[in-house]
This record gives structure tokens, sequence and C-alpha cells, in this order.
């Protein structure tokens, strides 16, 4: 499901206009956007947790040379399903 068809799909389940939905949709990007950027946590219990965490520094290989090549630490995006959603996940399994 595409961006389009998800903003649609929410219009008609909870009864706004598409405009609307697709103004909330954009909000709550920027909203998680900003408070990740920012290092914030957000744990919506049971759904869904988004956080960051470090990654270190660490030596790799370039495959094209075979030489040892120091890949840099970053900071990543993490993403942690909540129960309700893993449970949604494994009755899709059934």
């Amino acid at each position: 499901m595409n961006k389009k068809q998800f903003i649609r799909k929410y219009a008609e389940y909870s009864g706004l206009k598409v405009y609307e939905s697709e103004k909330i949709l954009r909000n709550l990007g920027e909203l998680i956007t900003d408070m990740v950027a920012s290092g914030e946590k957000i744990n919506i219990h049971g759904f869904l947790e988004i956080g960051t965490k470090q990654v270190k520094d660490r030596m790799g290989t370039d495959p094209r040379t075979a030489q040892p090549i120091l890949i840099k630490g970053r900071t990543k995006v993490i993403f942690k399903p909540g129960s309700k959603l893993r449970i949604a996940a494994k009755s899709a399994d059934a």
C-alpha cells in the first residue's frame, strides 16, 4: 500500500475527508521526525516504539580490494513492534 492509498483508507476508516487525513499524516510524520532528530524516544504502548541507537566504528573489508577499511559509526533509527502489532502479524500468517 502506498501513501495515497493509505491516506484514502484512513479517510474512509475515520470518516474524515481525504485532505484532512493527508494533513494528519503529514503532521504526524513531521512530529515523529522532529522527535527522533532531537533524540526523543516514542513509545505508543502495545503498538510501536521508535528510537535511536548509536552504532560504534567498526572494521570492515572493501569487497573490491579485500583491504580492511574503517566503517564510521552512526546513529540509526530503531522500530520495535508492540504486543498488539505482533499479535496482528501472527494472525495474518494463519
